[in-house]
């Protein structure tokens, strides 16, 4: 029986300022997914006509589904898996369905010993406005199959 490999990094892939992408376009599919999966059923991401007559004049989607694309980025810079220890976010504009959000997962600072990563974050939408700023602390968890 084989066992499933996962590519892994070295130390010298925790260099301060190493980076990753993710991107994705948000649609209402997605949007209506998340509150069922989350319970977080706000009018302002769900129902038009309530978020007609708020300053925004439409639905947005929900700030948490923006956030939880940061994983998207952090995965990609910090394969196979990671243990999430703290992830912090500041939403400073909304996003709405259609928009297409990119994140970014930037290494600040990283100790190979314990395998504690610090991680700046952000998102852009399709108009390189930011939608979003944080910091995250994750640890690289390795196992069995996992190639160590």
């Amino acid at each position: 029986m084989s066992k499933m490999q996962f590519r892994q990094i070295g130390p010298d892939g925790l260099a301060p300022g190493r980076s990753a992408l993710f991107s994705k376009t948000l649609s209402d599919t997605d949007a209506m997914l998340y509150a069922g999966i989350s319970g977080e059923m706000t009018p302002l991401c769900l129902n038009e006509t309530f978020a007609q007559k708020t300053p925004l004049k439409t639905r947005t989607v929900h700030p948490m589904l923006v956030a939880a694309l940061t994983g998207g980025a952090i995965l990609r810079l910090l394969p196979p898996a990671v243990q999430t220890v703290s992830r912090e976010f500041r939403f400073p504009a909304p996003v709405f369905a259609g928009d297409t959000v990119t994140a970014r997962a930037q290494i600040v600072s990283a100790d190979p010993e314990t395998r504690q990563v610090e991680l700046e974050v952000a998102c852009y939408n399709q108009r390189e406005e930011l939608v979003l700023e944080g910091r995250c602390t994750e640890i690289l968890v390795t196992g069995e199959g996992m190639g160590d």
